[in-house]
C-alpha cells in the first residue's frame, strides 16, 4: 500500500516501456490474456511492442468525445486486428477470432478509461 501511495511499482517492464505509462497498462493487459497461450514468439519484448503499437493506434485515433463514438471504436478494433494479422504474417504468430476479440474488447476498455 505504501508502494502505491508512493506511485512505486512493483510491477517490472522492459525497457522500451518503462516511460510510457498507456504501453504500461496495455502491456498488462496483454500479458494477462497472452498467460492462456504457449507460444515462443510471446515474450516480455513481443508484449511490450504490442502493447507500444495498441498505444499507438488509440492515439491515433483519440479526438474529442470519442469514447461515445462506434466509429472510432470500430476503427480502432480493426487496426489492432490488422496488427494481429501483420504478427500472424510476418512473425508466424497464430491466434484464434475469439482470442482476437478478446484482446480487442479488453484493449478497448482500459483505453476507455485512460484517454
Amino acid at each position: 500500500m505504501e508502494d502505491y501511495r508512493a506511485g512505486r511499482s512493483t510491477v517490472s517492464y522492459p525497457a522500451k516501456i518503462k516511460s510510457n505509462v498507456h504501453a504500461q497498462a496495455f502491456y498488462g493487459v496483454l500479458n494477462a490474456i497472452f498467460d492462456e497461450v504457449e507460444n515462443d514468439i510471446i515474450t516480455p519484448d513481443f508484449v511490450a511492442e504490442a502493447a507500444e503499437e495498441i498505444t499507438r493506434i488509440i492515439a491515433l485515433h483519440s479526438q474529442v468525445d470519442w469514447t461515445n463514438n462506434t466509429t472510432i471504436h470500430d476503427r480502432i478494433s480493426q487496426d489492432i486486428d490488422d496488427l494481429f494479422f501483420h504478427y500472424e504474417k510476418e512473425k508466424g504468430l497464430k491466434l484464434s477470432f475469439d482470442f482476437i476479440d478478446k484482446i480487442i474488447d479488453n484493449v478497448k476498455t482500459v483505453a476507455l478509461r485512460r484517454f
